[in-house]
């Protein structure tokens, strides 16, 4: 058990729901597609700490049909009404259990075939050593700090229009990942700061065991 386990439980955060364009919105000329998500992990402290990551993206979308008129008002009327619905099953990809080393930065980068990752809403979660208020039971300082965000990434020895199994694992083994690393273009629009990050409170979960160890025992 790593020394973090025995000063703090594990407390939950999430990013909230985020919509992911088919192209990033820097580029207007010649559109170029979403298709990575980084997660960033910094330890602020002096000792090890720990989270678990989840990527949750909607990317079954149900066809859309046209939209149906009230039956009160003509085809105008029921196309300025309407409310179009987008319906997806959300899918959890574990991007895995990693420990952050004292005062490092940890990115954790997931890519897609080019325009597999638009039109979609992803989802960050992690439970690990971060630090909740107990008070407002919000995401404070002092210990794990987190943010994402989407956007392009260019890979020029690969079809990127057609990423094999085999090339998106190779674009993710270590020994290259010092070159294919980080985003050619970030989406300003998916960017989720630390403070936007919000706590999972469960409904088991009682208000005296949401405290938390002070920033100074860190």
């Amino acid at each position: 058990m790593s020394s973090c386990n025995q000063h703090k439980k594990k407390e939950t955060v999430t990013s909230g729901p985020v919509y992911v364009a088919p192209v990033n919105s820097f580029f207007l000329v010649f559109p170029l597609p979403n298709n990575k998500v980084v997660v960033t992990l910094k330890n602020p402290t002096h000792k090890k700490l720990e989270a678990q990551v989840t990527l949750g993206i909607c990317k079954q979308c149900d066809l859309l049909g046209p939209p149906a008129a009230t039956p009160d008002a003509g085809l105008i009327d029921g196309l300025s009404s309407c409310v179009q619905k987008v319906k997806a099953l959300e899918n959890e990809i574990n991007l895995g259990w990693h420990e952050v080393k004292p005062m490092s930065c940890l990115r954790l980068e997931k890519f897609f075939n080019d325009y597999e990752l638009g039109n979609t809403v992803i989802r960050i979660s992690a439970r690990g050593d971060f630090n909740v208020d107990p008070e407002s039971n919000t995401l404070i300082g002092g210990l794990l700090e987190i943010s994402s965000v989407a956007g392009f990434f260019y890979a020029p020895i690969y079809d990127s229009l057609n990423l094999s199994p085999e090339a998106i694992t190779a674009l993710q083994s270590p020994w290259i990942s010092s070159l294919y690393s980080g985003l050619t273009t970030a989406d300003a629009s998916t960017f989720v700061s630390f403070g936007d990050y919000v706590v999972v409170k469960h409904p088991s979960q009682s208000h005296s065991s949401s405290s938390s160890s002070s920033s100074s025992d860190y």
